[in-house]
């Protein structure tokens, strides 16, 4: 499986700041290239999910990588039984998109990866409160 894409030319926003980037790309297009024999009883929700999850988050789950279990992105996991994969994007798949993106671009990586651990945590407190 392969993933891929280009970017196109950005576009100019009129922000008035020595910090944030006044030009913002775009993706023009991507493709994807599926082995068949590797989609033997995975839907196509699920692989939409997962494409998704590995595009958004620019992430290579090769080998070595450890992926929580009910992931998304252990759709392609060595398992035995396919029954067991998930069945689309996990709580914390969800929350992990939300930290990421919920983040601002414009401040230094240390703060990014405070503001993302602080967003998911916040997520995780709200979903014990429902789930009680």
């Amino acid at each position: 499986m392969a993933l891929g894409g280009s970017s196109v030319n950005g576009q100019t926003t009129q922000v008035k700041s020595k910090i944030s980037r006044s030009t913002v790309e775009g993706i023009g297009y991507s493709y994807l290239l599926i082995d068949s024999k590797a989609l033997d009883g995975i839907s196509a929700a699920q692989l939409a999910d997962y494409a998704a999850m590995v595009t958004l988050i620019d992430i290579d789950v090769g080998n070595d990588t450890q992926v929580p279990n009910g992931s998304i992105l252990s759709l392609f996991s060595e398992t035995e039984d396919k029954s067991l994969n998930p069945a689309s994007l996990s709580g914390g798949d969800l929350l992990l998109l939300r930290g990421l993106y919920k983040v601002p671009a414009n401040v230094k990586a240390s703060l990014q990866r405070s503001a993302m651990i602080h967003t998911m945590s916040e997520g995780l407190k709200n979903a014990e409160r429902v789930d009680r």
